[in-house]
C-alpha cells in the first residue's frame, strides 16, 4: 500500500502572508486575462465593422503576402521565446515550493526525488483542460522524468462535483494505493471524450478494472474509505481555501506556475527556465 501523504495543516503564521500574496497574484492575473480578451474582443469588432462581410463565394484570402504557414511559424517562434515568470515576491515562492513533497515512493509522482524541477499538477478529473493537458502535454512531460529533469506530483482539487469527478478522486487513490496511480490516471483521460466526462461508482470500477488492477476487493474497499475520502478532501481544501486556486489544471513549477492548459513548449520553456535558476544556486 503506497504511503499517506502528510496532510497537516501547515503551523499558524509560517504561510499566511504568502497565501495572501498568492492569492492577490492569480486574482491579479485573472483581471488582466478579462481585459486581453475584452481588448481583442473590441479589435476584432471594430475590424468586422470596418472591412464588412465579405458576399459568399467571394475571395476572401489575406491581402497581405504573408502566407497562412508563415504566420502560424512565426505564433509558434513566439511561444517559443515565453515562459512563466518567476513571481517576484519572495513569499509566494516559498509557498509554491512548499507545495513539493519529494517523498521517496510516493505512488501519485513520477521522476527522482532529487530532480531539478518539480511540476505539482492539480487536477479535476472532469475538468475538459485537464483532458486536453494530458492529451497534448503529459506525453513530453513524462519523457522528461523518465530522463531525471523533472519531477512529477499529482494533487486533487475537485472543482466538478456535479459530474462525479470526486469519484473518480477516490478511485485515483484507491489505485495509487496499489501502484497504479498513473495507469489509472491516463486510462480516465483516454476515455473522457469531450467536455465533462462523468462518473459514477461503476465507471470507476469499469476505469480501474481496464488500468489492470489485481485486485479489486481491495480497490472498492479503499475506494470506499474514510482515509481516502480525507486525502482528497484536504486536497481539495487546501487548493481551494488556502491557496485560491478555483481552476484546473494548475501548476506549481518550483518557484513560478502555470494555471491553465497552455501550448506545450510553453510549459517546456518553464521548466527549462526554472531549471537553469535552480542549477545557478
Amino acid at each position: 500500500m503506497g504511503k499517506s501523504q502528510d496532510t497537516r495543516p501547515n503551523k499558524p503564521g509560517t504561510s499566511s502572508k504568502g497565501n495572501r500574496a498568492l492569492k492577490i497574484l492569480i486574482a491579479a492575473a485573472a483581471v488582466a486575462l478579462v481585459l486581453v480578451i475584452a481588448f481583442y474582443a473590441t479589435k476584432s469588432w471594430n475590424s468586422d465593422s470596418q472591412e464588412g462581410a465579405a458576399p459568399t463565394g467571394e475571395n476572401t484570402a489575406p491581402q497581405d503576402s504573408q502566407s497562412d504557414s508563415g504566420k502560424a511559424q512565426q505564433s509558434e517562434g513566439a511561444i517559443e521565446d515565453e515562459y512563466a515568470q518567476t513571481p517576484p515576491d519572495t513569499n509566494i515562492q516559498q509557498v509554491l515550493q512548499q507545495q513539493a513533497h519529494r517523498e521517496e515512493g510516493d505512488p501519485r509522482a513520477l521522476g527522482p526525488v532529487d530532480a531539478p524541477v518539480v511540476m505539482v499538477m492539480m487536477e479535476d478529473y472532469s475538468c475538459p483542460m485537464c483532458t486536453k493537458f494530458f492529451h497534448e502535454t503529459f506525453p513530453a512531460l513524462k519523457k522528461l522524468t523518465d530522463e531525471g529533469k523533472l519531477r512529477l506530483e499529482f494533487r486533487n482539487n475537485v472543482i466538478f462535483r456535479n459530474y462525479g469527478s470526486d469519484i473518480a478522486a477516490y478511485g485515483g487513490q484507491a489505485a495509487a494505493n496499489q501502484g497504479h496511480f498513473w495507469q489509472f490516471v491516463q486510462h480516465a483521460y483516454s476515455v473522457a471524450g469531450n467536455g465533462h466526462p462523468e462518473y459514477t461508482r461503476d465507471t470507476v470500477l469499469e476505469i480501474a478494472q481496464a488500468s489492470g488492477i489485481k485486485d479489486m476487493q481491495k480497490f472498492e474497499a479503499d475506494l470506499d474509505s474514510a482515509q481516502t475520502k480525507q486525502t482528497v478532501e484536504l486536497e481539495t481544501q487546501k487548493a481551494q481555501q488556502e491557496l485560491n486556486i478555483l481552476s484546473t489544471p494548475f501548476s506549481a513549477i518550483n518557484k513560478t506556475y502555470i494555471s491553465g492548459a497552455y501550448p506545450t513548449q510553453y510549459f517546456l520553456n518553464t521548466i527549462k527556465k526554472q531549471a537553469e535558476e535552480a542549477s545557478t544556486k
